[in-house]
């Protein structure tokens, strides 16, 4: 396998982004080996997140820099992280994650104290919810599917996707990208 297709063992996570007003706050599990080589989230060609956050935000987010990426979530309260921070695995398929270091709740209250909700991107990420939920007093958020290369398909061939996120104090889905 080609060097840059595998992933050191010992491979450290991406830091967090948490702006200090951040009430949002989206988890995937790990960066893939594209994000980790590029040294950013989601940096992988055909991954759909931004492309789904710039759906649900009405922002040209794949169109634009990466810094100006980040800096529209952190002006809509969204901050992003990982719920695995260190791990072994070849490759980008969380299946293949062995030692796992884990993302410290408390150094998301810390830096952002407003966060009253999670976001979970991929049943991976989301099998930190039990931890996150004891740690803390947020309000509790999934995605059910994963925002990879991937995606899970609808009828229509489309990708589906579900991401709940609080908006003028309702609650609103956008689950087509």
């Amino acid at each position: 396998m080609a060097q840059a297709r595998v992933a050191r063992a010992g491979a450290h996570g991406l830091p967090p982004v948490l702006p200090r007003d951040a009430r949002i706050l989206v988890l995937g599990s790990f960066p893939g080996v594209a994000s980790l080589a590029a040294g950013r989230y989601y940096a992988h060609p055909r991954n759909h997140f931004w492309p789904v956050m710039g759906a649900i935000l009405g922002e040209p987010l794949p169109a634009m820099p990466y810094e100006d990426r980040l800096a529209r979530l952190a002006a809509r309260g969204i901050a992003l992280w990982d719920t695995i921070v260190a791990c072994d695995r070849k490759g980008s398929s969380d299946q293949a994650i062995r030692n796992a270091m884990h993302a410290e709740v408390s150094r998301v209250q810390r830096a952002c104290p407003g966060v009253v909700a999670v976001a979970f991107n991929g049943n991976t990420a989301a099998r930190a919810a039990p931890r996150w939920r004891e740690a803390s007093s947020l309000s509790w958020l999934f995605s059910r599917n994963h925002s990879g290369p991937r995606p899970v398909r609808n009828g229509r061939g489309m990708a589906a996707r579900m991401w709940w996120l609080p908006m003028r104090s309702w609650w609103w889905c956008c689950h087509r990208m």
